[in-house]
Order: structure tokens, then sequence, then C-alpha cells
């Protein structure tokens, strides 16, 4: 069978027309079966993505041939599927999302208040049919697409009359999922309307009716719906222009005004079909369409005209003629181009008059005080008024005249087709008429740190990416963000400075996922939170955490380490907080420089930390020496990368779970390209689940990690993994492999040292490299005793001194001689001086 010439799309099957019957009586068991399927919006973004690219590369010229079979307008068959393309663009789509239905993951059972166990979301009524007109070339695939972003299994009733544009291009989208799983929420059947009989065993199947067309379409579509079926209708709308007194000569608006009544034929809801003119005189409204006239001759050429029936063309010709008589008896004049491209009919009495189409424009006087009588009585067909107005005056009283009298949606004169993402459709957002609001409410003690029910999803698990390449450091540094509206600097721990840029709807994203991930470790409302993170200088930590916990509903104060010890030890007593948030380095030097006065405070609960790992010896101080009731580190995050895992009161020191509403995370060998095995240390990858910037796809962050396979007694479902370290902790040093992570571990555990350590590698004077060892002045008098552990803890390292490979010394210093990045304040972990060398 020829792909071009078939009718109906099954699963992404080409169904031939004598199996059509059999197939519509099998569909209720094969519905049954796919209702058991969810569509993640990730799933409907990848696949529109690819297709998008693959429509720009050409290397899809049928779809197009489709459009022009039927238009045959090769022009307009462009711009068909130049606007189905920009609909399709991830982050249009993503913002339909949250206009419509108020959140990028509106599907997802969440917690509408953090402190009480109730959630709320959107969920797709189920299959939804949709039946469009004849001429209606792009509708279809737009009204499928809606219902897609809203979950529902979507049936499309498609006439002869669209060709078959519909089902090639819902066959193509298919084919780009790589999942397999859209497949099972597309079908398209080309009916006609006398078939009433497999029209009704569609709709016998629908939970939601979508019906586009006039009165009588959705009136016979309404007695054919069972009893609780949604129908939606989106029928036939006037739209009109409106020049205000003081715009009534203004070339420009009138120029744009023909360019409204020309772009789409008029046969958009959004067309203008009459344009009422503020004014008493009948010459000003004569000269209004002469002006008119040399306006429509200049810019009729410039569009495309659309073939129309010779029952339209009767309209026209009827309705043109009945005027010139109205004419004749002085209520008005007919101004017809020489072609008869176009026409104004011009009327001198008052009203609203809908115009036969085909760049056929009505002309009629009005004065402000009559717009509410002259409007009203079409008020349930009245859609979109293109607005000519310059005085803020006229702007203020005419708008609010306008939507008194029922209009959906005003915008300037000449931008009546244009429209933004997430504008509502005749006065309501499209997909909450496709989906419904549900709630579940449980015993608390039940769902305790689960701030959603995605976390307890057992389809919680990872999208192959093998397909995609890695992107190092390098290239991620190199990449160039446009939706960028926030700037951070990363860099804590090299050193090097990088800048990254975010747009505010993703740093939105994954400041929500940071404030689940504060609910899950058990921050809540009632706490009075203290942020002692580095504010200022591009950097993350700060802000991020300031606004993740105003989502929670806590006491925040802002204090930032940026000032001295003294005055933050006070502020903490004096404002009595009781969970303190920062940065581990720092934590330990505020609490050793004010000792005193932390130690005397009885208040503290939570230490929560992050940016730097901190050991199990550290975090016995902070509760023995200070009353911490727990020590959390809940966010694994970074500048460059934001969100990469959260932790649960389950998790170990270092172990996360993968927040998958956000980025999916591999971990691939050190060596090569292939995933670990079973408890083994690589390399972890982070793509980004992006809502508007750039996809981040597989980026190498520079931290190892394995994976933690037993479940987690938390009950989340999201993978598990623990953090080894940093990627560059292993260097080369006297001719061996030296792993900074396991001289820290094997200090801090063998030792009574539990503060900072960086390790300072330089070259000597002979062949061998020299190693310093930073420790701070309370490692004093144990410097030869490090040593010595660390020799014969360590083989490598050993044999590298033994053949005087290298040399290690053990230097005390306080932390002023430390070298500490300035942008967050971490302790770079290893200076490798020999690079300069």
């Amino acid at each position: 069978m020829d792909t071009y010439y078939y009718k109906h799309l099954w699963q992404n099957q080409l169904i031939k027309e004598a199996d059509l019957e059999q197939r519509i009586e099998e569909l209720s068991t094969v519905l049954s079966k796919d209702l058991h399927l969810r569509l993640d919006t990730i799933i409907l973004t990848d696949a529109c993505t690819k297709l998008v690219a693959k429509i720009k590369k050409g290397t899809l010229p049928h779809l197009e041939k489709a459009l022009v079979d039927v238009c045959h307008n090769p022009e307009m068959a462009q711009n068909l599927i130049t606007g189905v393309c920009e609909f399709l663009r991830r982050e249009n789509i993503m913002m339909r999302l949250k206009s419509d239905l108020g959140s990028y993951n509106p599907f997802d059972l969440h917690r509408t208040d953090f402190s009480k166990p109730i959630y709320e979301a959107w969920k797709p009524l189920g299959v939804q049919i949709h039946i469009v007109p004849g001429n209606a070339l792009q509708v279809g695939v737009l009204s499928m697409l809606e219902g897609l972003m809203a979950g529902n299994i979507n049936i499309l009733k498609n006439t002869s009359r669209n060709g078959n544009f519909a089902q090639l291009f819902m066959k193509e989208l298919i084919e780009c999922d790589a999942t397999g799983i859209l497949k099972h929420f597309i079908y398209l059947f080309e009916i006609s309307s006398k078939q009433e009989d497999l029209i009704q065993k569609l709709i016998n199947q629908a939970d939601l009716v979508t019906v586009w067309g006039g009165e009588e379409a959705v009136k016979s579509v309404r007695n054919m719906c069972p009893p609780g079926v949604r129908v939606v209708d989106w029928g036939h709308k006037i739209s009109f222009a409106y020049f205000a007194e003081k715009l009534i000569d203004d070339k420009t608006s009138i120029d744009a005004l023909a360019e409204d009544i020309c772009r789409r034929n008029q046969q958009a809801c959004t067309s203008p079909q009459c344009v009422l003119v503020e004014t008493d005189d009948m010459k000003a409204l004569d000269k209004f369409g002469a002006a008119l006239n040399q306006s429509l001759a200049k810019v009729s050429p410039l569009f495309p005209l659309q073939e129309h029936s010779q029952q339209e063309k009767a309209e026209i010709t009827t309705t043109t003629h009945l005027q010139k008589l109205e004419a004749s008896m002085g209520n008005g004049k007919v101004i017809e181009a020489e072609d008869y491209t176009f026409r104004i009919l011009i009327d001198y009495r008052s009203g609203l008059q809908p115009s036969p189409l085909y760049r056929t424009i009505w002309v009629k006087p009005i004065q402000r005080k009559e717009i509410i009588p002259v409007l009203r009585p079409f008020n349930l067909y009245l859609q979109t008024c293109g607005l000519a107005a310059n005085d803020k005056t006229d702007i203020y009283e005419l708008t609010e005249e306008l939507l008194k009298a029922g209009l959906q949606r005003i915008t300037p004169i000449g931008q009546q087709h244009a429209s933004y993402v997430g504008e509502p459709h005749d006065a309501v957002y499209a997909l909450q008429r496709y989906t419904k609001r549900v709630s579940v409410r449980m015993p608390a003690e039940k769902l305790e740190g689960v701030p959603s029910f995605s976390y307890l999803d057992p389809d919680n698990g990872q999208r192959d990416l093998s397909i995609y390449p890695i992107t190092d450091k390098t290239k991620r540094n190199e990449e160039v963000n446009p939706f960028a509206k926030l700037y951070l600097k990363s860099g804590g721990s090299s050193g090097q400075t990088k800048v990254s840029g975010y747009s505010w709807e993703d740093w939105d994203s994954q400041i929500s996922m940071v404030t689940d991930a504060f609910m899950i470790s058990g921050v809540g409302p009632d706490n009075r939170c203290a942020i002692l993170y580095s504010a200022g200088n591009l950097y993350g930590g700060f802000i991020s955490h300031q606004k993740a916990l105003e989502k929670l509903n806590t006491t925040v104060l802002s204090i930032s380490s940026n000032l001295d010890t003294k005055t933050i030890a006070e502020t903490l007593v004096q404002l009595q907080a009781d969970v303190v948030l920062g940065m581990p380095s720092f934590l330990r030097k505020l609490f050793r420089e004010e000792y005193d006065t932390l130690k005397a405070y009885k208040g503290f609960k939570k230490l929560v930390y992050g940016g730097e790992l901190m050991t199990e010896e550290q975090k016995k101080w902070f509760t023995t020496e200070f009353g911490f009731e727990e020590i959390l580190s809940p966010v694994y995050a970074s500048n460059d990368a934001l969100m990469n895992g959260y932790a649960c009161k389950f998790c170990n020191n270092g172990e996360f779970h993968v927040p998958t509403k956000v980025i999916d995370l591999e971990i691939l060998k050190l060596e090569s390209q292939e995933p670990v095995g079973e408890n083994e240390v690589g390399r972890i990858l982070i793509t980004k689940k992006s809502i508007k910037d750039p996809t981040l796809n597989r980026y190498e962050i520079g931290d190892l990690g394995k994976w933690v396979h037993e479940p987690c007694g938390c009950g989340h479902t999201s993978p598990k993994f623990k953090l080894m370290g940093r990627h560059g902790d292993i260097v080369r040093c006297g001719a061996k492999f030296i792993n900074f992570r396991e001289i820290c571990d094997l200090i801090l555990k063998n030792t009574s040292y539990t503060d900072d350590i960086q390790m300072v590698l330089d070259n000597t004077t002979t062949e061998a490299d020299h190693i310093t060892l930073r420790l701070l002045e309370s490692a004093k008098g144990q410097e030869d005793a490090i040593i010595e552990m660390l020799r014969n803890n360590i083989k490598d390292l050993k044999l590298s001194l033994d053949a005087h490979h290298v040399t290690l010394e053990i230097a005390t210093l306080p932390i002023s001689e430390f070298d500490i990045a300035k942008a967050s304040g971490k302790v770079r972990p290893i200076i490798d001086n020999r690079i300069a060398l």
C-alpha cells in the first residue's frame, strides 16, 4: 500500500478501508488496554522536537505535498506547517501546561500545603474524540496535539475534504517516539458524516468529544453523545475591528486592518468581518472606506487568494448586490476591486454585520455609548476586536465597554491573528476542558516524606540516552542559552570560574524540586531556617535555598556567610534559629570561632549542609558540642547543572535519590562509555529535563558515584546512588594514582582531626613530586603520626615514597592561609601547581 494515500491510522498501522468496520468493533477492547498506559509529557516533547528537526531539514516533503493537494497553494501550505512546528516546540508545550493547568508537572498528585497530606492534580479524562469540519487543514492536527498534552487517548474523525495531512503528520510523530508509547494514544479515521453508525460507535467510546464547526454540527454531535460525556465545542465566532475617532484617518492603522482582512482570507475566527468606525459623519465614513480601498489594493496582491466554492461565490454576489440596492436608496456605498478580489460594503446604519468572507468587509458607524446595545445581541458569538486607539483614556474606556459587551479578546489593529503561548481560546483554557481536577487525602503517617505521588511511581526509571553524545565541561562552558535570565557562577572546587545561564521557567522548576527535597528531609513550615551560604557574586546556593524555603512556607532568616562570625552567631541566637543551612567548611569555621556563644544556645535542631561532603566524625562534633538533633544533606546540586540529587532520612552519608522530575542520571565506567556494573564506581552524567532552556544531554559533571540497589526505607522508587568523590580526586603523582578522598577518609577516621584538608601538588628540583597536606592548627603535633598512618594504609603512596618518586609534608595552618574559592567560600580540595610549569 502506498503510504501517501492511506486514510486510517491505527497504532501506527495503515488500515485498509475493508478492515475499518472490524477495527472499530475491536476499539473498546483495545482502548481498555491503552488506558492502563500513561503518556508522560517528556515522551511527547521528545517526539515533537525530533519531528520539528526533520521538517526543518526538509526530509518530510510529503507533509507539505498533502496540504498543497488540498489547498493548491504552496505558500499557504508552508505557512501552515511553520505554524504547526511553532506549536510543537518543547518550550511552548511546557508553557501551555503552565498557563492552562498551572504547573509544568500538572498530572503529578502534589501536596497543596506541605504541612497537610492533601494532594491535587489534573488528570486526563480518558478517550477524546475530535470531530473537525472540511477545509480545516491543520485543525485536526492541532486539536489532537492539545489532546496529547492533556494525556488523553485521541481519536480523530477526519473528512476527505481535509486530505490526509493529519494521518501523515501523526504517523511521522509516532515514528519519532523511541518509547513506543505514543502510538497507543493516536487513532485517525476518515469517515463521512453520512456514516452515522460508525461515528456513533466512536462516540460511544468517548469520555470527551471535541467538535469544531457550526451550530448544526455541534447540535448533531451532542445528540449522539451518551449521558455524562463531556462535549467541548469550538463553534463559529465573529470578529471585527474598531477605530476610535482620533484614528479614523490614520493610514498606518488602515493598512494594518487591510493586512488582517487578507492574511487568512477571513477564514479564521479571528478575522475581521466588519469595521466599526467611531463617527456620526457619513462623509467621514466614505473617506474611511476610500482609504481602506487604497490599502486593500496595495496589500491584497501580497497574500495568496483562497479558492472558494460556487455556493460561497453566490453568497458574496448576493450580499454585494443587496448592498448596492441599499446604496441606491442612500444607505451606503459599495467599493469593489476591478478584479473582484475584495469588496468594501459601507453601511450608514449602526450595527454589527457578519460578512460572506473572502475579503468582503463591512464598514459601519458607531458611537461609544452604543457599544453594549449594538454588540450584546451577538455576545455568544463575539471573539476578537482589533482596536485602533492610541490615547490611554480611549484604550481604557473602549476595553471596558467591549469586554462588557461580550468580547473575549482585544488586540492592536493589524494583530488579530497573532497570538501568544498560553493565550485563552474562546475565553477558556482548552486543556482544563480536556482534563479533570482530582484530589487525594490520606492519613498523615501513611504519606510522611511524600511531597507528590511521582516519588512512589514504579515506573520512576531512566530513559535510554545512549544515542546522545556526552557533554564535557569544555563543551558545556561553550554553550549559549538564548533564554537565560539568571546567571550563576560555578568553579568553587576547581577555582576556575564558569558562568551558567538559566531561564526563569527552568529555575522555578528546579526550585520546586529543592522545596520537595527539604520537605522529604523533614524541614517544614514550623522551622526557623538560617541561611548561611555565601550571598551575591553570582552564587546560587543562597538564593535557591531562600526561594525553596519560601515555597515551603518556613520562617527564613537571610543571614548569609558574608558577615563576620560574631554578628552571625549573635543573630542566630537573637532570632532563635533552629535550622542552620550552609557550607560545611564555613559552618565548622563559624562554630569553632564562636564556640562559647553557640554552645550556650540550646535551640538548634537541624544542621543542613551542601556543596561539600561532611564526615561522620564532623557530624558527631556538631551533635555532641552544639546539640543538633539531625545533620542533613537534602540537596546535591551544582551551579552548572542545578539539582542532581535529593536525600531522604534513610540515605546514608553521601547517598541520594535521582530527582527524576528534572533530570536523568547515568553512571558510566571510568575508562569507557559503558554503564557501570554491580557496586562499580563510575562517572556521573546528568541529562536535564528542560522546560525552556536548551536541552543539556549527558553532562559529565565531574563527580564519581555508584548505584545503591537495595530498596530505600522511605518508600520512594526513584533510583538511588552514592557519591564517591570527584573525578579529579584521583591524581597521578609520583608515578602512581593517589586518591585524595581516600587520604581524607583515613585522616578523619584514624585521628582526632575533624576539619578541612587541602592537598597541594608541586614540582621539586628533583624528579619527585611534592605533596603538601594542609590541615588546621588543631592537628599540630600529629604531623609525623599522620604521615606514617597514610604510608601504612595506602599501598601506592608507600611505593612512591619508598622509591623517592614523591615527598609528603603535613602543614598545619590557619584557615586564612588555605586556598578558598571566592564565589562559594569552599576550600579547594586539590591545587595542582605542576600544571602551570
